[in-house]
């Protein structure tokens, strides 16, 4: 009987040990890649086609164990390099308008000025639902610049509660960026590996927005 119970004993602590090990593991690999993330956003152009890369080193751990780091990095980087430019800059360029429409709002007065602010909030929320999903699926989905934005708002649209609390999340932790920077290679690729688990997830419930790799789909 004591065999036995030495025996569970050892096995269950091989089996937290692995996932210990695992876990240690993957927080290394993220912690690795945020840095990386940060050598090649450096010079501030590269920083749109740094983040799709980084979705696509996901994606190459999805496909296979031992895919590392810097070659699917690289790879995905010099892929979507122009389309990751152009929806990047793009969808930026958007957000900084509505930005400063909103608060160019909050500043009016009179009888328009409420019903302008709620517009505006509205318009903000439409913008800031599909940003949870821009970037992976630049890195998954072969498609027009125009079908990666449709597709992001279609993946909101799948699961609008849980992309909503994202959206909030991705708010939170940009004022704790701004109050702490020191949080961002610490837990900046933690943030994008819970993105792309949100991400798999509107995928599995609504498979079409993201084509398969090499099936241009869309518009244009």
């Amino acid at each position: 009987m004591t065999t036995g119970v030495a025996v569970g004993v050892g096995g269950s602590m091989r089996i937290i040990d692995s996932r210990l090990y695992r876990w240690a593991e993957i927080a290394t690999d993220l912690f690795l890649l945020t840095l990386l993330w940060l050598v090649v956003s450096l010079p501030l152009v590269t920083l749109c086609p740094a983040t799709t890369a980084v979705f696509g080193v996901f994606r190459a751990w999805e496909e296979g164990e031992g895919a590392g780091i810097v070659g699917p990095f690289f790879a995905s980087f010099r892929a979507r390099l122009r389309q990751s430019l152009v929806v990047g800059f793009g969808w930026s360029l958007l957000g900084v308008i509505l930005l400063f429409d909103l608060l160019a709002t909050r500043r009016m007065t009179g009888p328009l000025a409420f019903p302008l602010l709620v517009a505006m909030l509205g318009l903000a929320l439409c913008y800031l639902l599909p940003t949870v999903y821009i970037y992976p699926t630049l890195a998954n989905a072969r498609t027009t610049a125009f079908g990666v934005v449709r597709n992001a708002f279609l993946l909101a649209l799948s699961q609008p509660l849980l992309s909503l609390l994202a959206a909030f999340g991705m708010i939170v932790w940009g004022v704790a960026l701004y109050a702490f920077p020191i949080l961002l290679p610490l837990f900046g690729g933690v943030v994008a590996y819970g993105l792309n688990a949100l991400f798999n997830r509107a995928i599995r419930r609504f498979p079409a927005a993201a084509p398969e790799e090499g099936t241009p789909t869309g518009p244009g």
